[in-house]
């Protein structure tokens, strides 16, 4: 579990000010989120471009490989004989019919298919964009050092990021704290509240005006 955390942007009466809207309270002021570091979100990303490249992979399990017309013909007339055994039993000159408008189907949608690839090719589509990305985050973490790995991860810095693009356009990731000291002896009682005045682009002059009205410090003595 991670989310992008909101920039820190001021402070409203000694609490921290995140995104403009939102505040958060607990005892003694500890957030209850740490960084996820850059290593942890790059190791993420690789197990979730493997798993999807796996599934693709399981799922294109018996088929003619990619670019294979020869094999992709064999197979096609495999399921046609397929199709067409049962009807053969009973009415043999219709399952021949039938085989032959399939077989022109397939035909034709096997020239489509390599029309397609062709043009793909020419434009410089990848074939195999999984693998590509797989590459492009394994060559990404290996060039960053034992420091930078060590890092707070930032949302879509991973290897396939557009260059050129700003280290501070990208937010930080975080996740739960598993050291954060909540008394589990009292669950029924407060520990952390989150509070966010957001009025949208209608109401966001008088829902600031809200917000620097709030009793900071009443809320603050519900977790303390």
């Amino acid at each position: 579990q991670a989310w992008r955390e909101l920039p820190a942007t001021g402070q409203l009466n000694g609490y921290t000010l995140y995104g403009g809207r939102q505040l958060v309270f607990t005892r003694g002021g500890r957030l209850p989120w740490v960084a996820v570091t850059t290593a942890e979100y790059l190791d993420f990303t690789l197990r979730d471009l493997q798993r999807r490249a796996q599934e693709e992979g399981s799922a294109r399990a018996g088929l003619p490989a990619e670019g294979d017309s020869a094999a992709r013909e064999a197979f096609d007339e495999a399921q046609v004989q397929k199709v067409a055994a049962g009807l053969r039993k009973v009415d043999p000159a219709a399952a021949d019919k039938m085989a032959t408008e399939l077989r022109a189907q397939l035909r034709a949608a096997r020239e489509a298919d390599a029309r397609t690839a062709r043009r793909r090719a020419a434009a410089g589509v990848d074939a195999h964009p999984l693998q590509t990305m797989i590459r492009r985050v394994e060559a990404w973490r290996a060039s960053l050092s034992a420091q930078q790995l060590a890092a707070p991860a930032l949302l879509g810095l991973n290897g396939l990021h557009e260059a050129g693009v700003p280290p501070d356009r990208y937010p930080r990731l975080v996740k739960p704290d598993p050291a954060f000291p909540w008394d589990r002896s009292q669950p029924a009682r407060p520990q952390m509240l989150k509070l966010s005045v957001d009025g949208g682009d209608v109401f966001a002059e008088p829902m600031q005006r809200v917000l620097q009205r709030l009793d900071l410090q009443a809320l603050q003595a519900l977790v303390d």
